[in-house]
């Protein structure tokens, strides 16, 4: 009909732990703009953040797809003058990198450059841009000569640059001859800035009429400088 005595109640108990081994996340290094600059021309400040979920030392360097335009000597990180910056961060901390780059005064084309930042187990991350190096410009008048009658009001003469450039290009100028200034013409600036990649620009000069017979008077432009 069933058990109906006593007795006594086995127990027993076990245990296992479980321990959950951490893994070293590998570092971030924010992307990067694509940059332009001339042959033997310093880039402008080039900025981007490293960071990385663990605290440590951060190494970042860079390389080139082309030494012939870039070569590793080319950067300049984080003022250290070479081609290598340290930096320590907390954890999930951010550090921010700025870096120069002095390419190559005769080469000309597109670099890729790696940027890499690396902990300090060794774990690596890295982000890429182009880096456009164009040829030195020329600047020159479009034409030697122009006419234009006294009862005209504005003159625009244009300047040409012989290749499109990285960055804006000041060009400065003289104004000479025999007409004279106030009087017979008159101009705001003898500096221009050209936009970079533009090829073309032009630089306005006033024409009066005063009423007064002078015979054919020369305005001369003259002294183009060009400035990077």
């Amino acid at each position: 009909q069933g058990y109906n005595g006593t007795g006594n109640v086995l127990t027993d108990s076990n245990a296992t732990t479980i321990t959950i081994t951490s893994v070293n996340d590998s570092p971030v290094i924010g992307a990067i703009s694509d940059q332009a600059t001339n042959q033997g021309t310093i880039t402008s400040s080039i900025s981007f953040t490293i960071t990385d979920a663990e605290s440590g030392v951060l190494t970042v360097s860079c390389s080139s797809s082309d030494a012939a335009i870039v070569s590793s000597t080319s950067f300049d990180i984080g003022q250290t003058g070479a081609n290598s910056y340290t930096t320590s961060i907390s954890a999930a901390g951010t550090a921010s990198v700025s870096m120069t780059i002095m390419p190559s005064a005769t080469g000309t084309g597109v670099a890729t450059i790696t940027a890499m930042v690396t902990d300090s187990s060794g774990v690596t991350a890295t982000s890429q841009f182009d880096l456009t190096v164009y040829d030195i410009p020329t600047v020159s008048w479009a034409s030697a000569t122009q006419t234009i009658t006294e009862t005209s009001t504005t003159l625009s003469i244009p300047l040409n640059l012989s290749a499109a450039s990285g960055q804006p290009v000041s060009v400065s100028y003289t104004i000479t001859g025999t007409a004279t200034s106030g009087d017979d013409y008159s101009y705001t600036t003898t500096s221009i800035t050209i936009p970079a990649g533009d090829l073309e620009y032009s630089v306005s000069v006033t024409i009066n009429n005063n009423n007064t017979f002078e015979g054919d008077e020369t305005i001369i432009l003259m002294s183009l400088t060009l400035l990077l």
